[in-house]
């Protein structure tokens, strides 16, 4: 092979990816050289509906670095400017559209993704929730080739590492990408030395599913305290862990839907007095109980339907003591949609 720097274009969208690019660039040893970006076209966002661009293009353009925002990567514009960079590899990180052949067969040497999981464990769309929602001690970085079937390609390299137990998806996310972003220039010399990877075990194989909003909702009936705080650490920060609450407020019924901005990341034994559902203020903790099917958690912040993130103590002591029957639930027909 030539000893001239592989010409590298990365393509990414979140701002995960934007740290991955600026971390590539920053690691740039004459070796290789990111010649330009790809990333998803401006959306509109949040309430007022403003266009914003991804983090990835913020990142490009402070970077100095040519870039492409398109929503179809296999359309003859963006193929044409493909062409004019003539990469030698391209590099995935949380692009979010998938690349047809006609795409990924650009680059001389091939493509190659990042993905954080222990491949072929948790192929697709949310790994890191998948993990915490699970559970899951152990997580990791793949390295792997791009091919047509999804995450399923030759892996290059691999890095497991320890879960933290008060890790939530954005940290982990950031601290997994961060490692393998810090591999790929051993990984380009790999893939420049024809190194094929090695398959994935098919027996091994799982997959995870794009997350909706309603996986985030509790489920009064049947998970446990340990089970509710995975599920808020795998949701964070969207969907964010929610359920609804009811009772009677000057006489007339209520029911508001809320979601959980903070909590322990402890799980304690449930007080004599309470049904899963019911809260009480716990002194010895200074934080709200929540009970669930087993032990319950503790909530810091909380923010109620129509109204700003709270401390937990102030909306225990100026809207919770004022609600009758007060009860945390789950809204049936949210349930049956997860």
């Amino acid at each position: 092979m030539s000893s001239h720097p592989l010409n590298i274009v990365f393509l990414g969208s979140p701002e995960v990816a934007a740290s991955v690019l600026k971390e590539l660039c920053q690691l740039e040893d004459g070796s290789y050289k990111i010649k330009a970006v790809v990333t998803q076209n401006a959306k509109k966002s949040g309430r007022k509906n403003r266009i914003s661009r991804t983090p990835v293009a913020l990142a490009a353009e402070q970077l100095g670095v040519p870039l492409l925002e398109t929503e179809n990567t296999s359309n003859e514009e963006s193929l044409a400017w493909l062409k004019t960079h003539r990469p030698d590899v391209m590099i995935t990180a949380a692009f979010g559209q998938f690349l047809r052949k006609s795409f990924l067969d650009f680059p001389s040497l091939g493509t190659i993704n990042l993905h954080p999981s222990l491949l072929p464990k948790y192929r697709g769309a949310s790994p890191v929730q998948s993990a915490l929602w699970n559970g899951d001690q152990t997580s990791g970085i793949t390295i792997l080739y791009t091919v047509s079937k999804m995450d399923a390609g030759n892996i290059i390299w691999q890095s497991a590492s320890e879960v933290a137990p008060n890790e939530c998806s954005p940290d982990l996310l950031e601290r997994l990408f961060l490692e393998g972003a810090r591999a790929v220039p051993d990984c380009l010399q790999k893939v420049k030395n024809q190194y094929k990877g090695t398959s994935q075990a098919e027996e091994k194989i799982t997959h995870c599913k794009k997350i909706k909003k309603q996986d985030a909702l509790i489920d009064f009936s049947t998970e446990t305290a340990a089970q509710v705080i995975c599920r808020f650490r795998a949701f964070q920060p969207w969907p964010g862990l929610y359920c609804f609450i009811r009772g009677q407020q000057n006489q007339k019924p209520l029911q508001k839907r809320i979601v959980f901005k903070e909590i322990a990341f402890i799980d304690i034994p449930t007080s004599d007095d309470l049904l899963s559902g019911q809260v009480r203020w716990n002194g010895e903790h200074s934080k709200l109980e929540l009970a669930l099917s087993q032990n319950s958690i503790l909530i810091e912040e909380m923010q109620i339907e129509g109204k700003k993130t709270m401390p937990a103590e102030q909306l225990w002591k100026s809207y919770f003591k004022q609600i009758q029957n007060l009860e945390f639930f789950s809204l049936a027909t949210e349930l049956e949609t997860k």
